[in-house]
């Protein structure tokens, strides 16, 4: 294209955060954010509302954390894969088993 400046710029990985507690979620999202290639495009505290956000929201990658409350990561996991089954999902746990 002569003439012209053309600009490739890479396309961020668009990454949603499940975690119960605030603080945590604040922390990834701001260590994400200060990575380029990473944007943090939303959060959830709980199963259904990372459910409803990923009806809604074109989101690359989700960060689970397998302990949600009295909820449990593995089934925001079935439900997901189940509704969306190409979303990739990473698991992330202070459990050591």
């Amino acid at each position: 294209m002569e003439g012209k400046n053309v600009t490739l710029e890479k396309q961020r990985i668009r990454i949603m955060l499940v975690d119960d507690h605030p603080m945590i979620r604040r922390g990834i999202r701001e260590s994400l954010s200060a990575e380029r290639d990473f944007e943090v495009c939303a959060e959830a505290s709980d199963i259904s509302s990372a459910l409803r956000i990923l009806e809604s929201v074109a989101c690359d990658l989700v960060l689970i954390d397998l302990s949600l409350g009295q909820e449990n990561g593995i089934d925001l996991i079935r439900q997901a894969k189940e509704k969306h089954p190409t979303i990739k999902l990473l698991v992330f746990s202070i459990h050591d088993d």
